[in-house]
């Protein structure tokens, strides 16, 4: 009986963590944000897809500043 319920216990744990986990990467932080509108003013963030989400925070915090604002306009093209 006590496995049962742990087993239970950890599946329940198990699947909901991942969700958390993915719920946190469809909307851009706020400050990722504010930074996208200083590259690019006139980006629409509106409905932006997991994966621009993604490649968009990617540009944001790796590598150098220079063709940032590039790379953030092709990605939202």
């Amino acid at each position: 009986m006590k496995t049962k319920l742990i087993t239970a216990a950890a599946l329940v744990l198990a699947t909901t963590s991942g969700a958390f986990a993915m719920s946190a990467h469809d909307v851009l932080s706020p400050s990722d944000a504010y930074e996208v509108k200083r590259y690019v003013p006139q980006a629409d963030l509106t409905s932006l897809t997991p994966g621009q989400i993604a490649m968009i925070s990617a540009a944001l915090h790796n590598g150098s500043e220079d063709g940032r604002g590039y790379q953030i306009r092709s990605i939202l093209q």
